[in-house]
């Protein structure tokens, strides 16, 4: 007769034999997380950006002073206005701030990491938002840089061959609304950039009517 010890194995085994078959297999597979939304006509969206490292571009003694001449946002709108000359790609390979100042021209992605740096340069918070709409049914891309302008939020736009910038309430969807009644398109989805020297890098890509979390730039104090 078998000793209570080994009916004691004999049933433990049995026990994880049931388990293994009852089980479903696929519950300890990884969930993949769903692809992140990207814009089909955003120039260079496909590149391996986790593995991109390039070299930071200092800016100048002669190019910080220009810098330090902008005092207020509107200085900020002329001096773009009259001196860069911008192209209408959105790329997500971006020269450096101080080569678009040397050069003094750049795409809409160039000229929208130079404002963002002359905005941090003059202590004020911004981002760069990508947003996608419909053009005679193509998808188009267009950017827009969200600031806090001493006591309001505004955002800058591209406009022609230039830039200009409007108050557009406290969140997202004010901003939104604002920059749909100013161009008569209906935004798709948009994507929050990160900078990195000589890049930007999409993350937290979401349709326009879905708002999965409160989006607020700036609030109020």
């Amino acid at each position: 007769m078998m000793n209570k010890k080994a009916l004691l194995i004999i049933f433990l085994v049995i026990v994880l034999t049931i388990g293994v078959i009852v089980i479903p297999k696929d519950i300890f597979t990884p969930v993949e997380e769903p692809a992140m939304m990207q814009p089909s006509n955003l120039l260079n969206a496909d590149l391996d950006f986790d593995n991109l490292i390039i070299e930071p571009i200092l800016l100048s003694e002669d190019q910080l002073l220009t810098i330090n001449q902008i005092s207020a946002s509107e200085d900020l709108i002329s001096f773009i206005n009259s001196n860069i000359s911008i192209t209408p790609d959105v790329d997500l390979l971006t020269k450096q701030p101080s080569t678009t100042l040397l050069d003094l021209e750049g795409s809409k992605g160039d000229v929208a990491v130079l404002i963002s740096e002359i905005l941090r340069q003059k202590g004020m918070s911004s981002s760069i938002l990508l947003y996608t709409y419909n053009n005679n049914n193509q998808e188009q891309v267009e950017l827009i840089i969200p600031f806090r302008d001493i006591d309001e939020p505004r955002y800058i736009y591209f406009e022609g061959n230039g830039v200009d910038m409007k108050h557009h309430g406290w969140s997202y969807a004010e901003m939104f609304n604002a920059e749909e009644l100013r161009t008569g398109r209906k935004i798709i989805e948009y994507c929050i950039l990160v900078l990195s020297p000589g890049y930007m890098k999409t993350i937290e890509c979401t349709p326009r009517e879905e708002e999965v979390r409160k989006h607020y730039f700036i609030i109020e104090d």
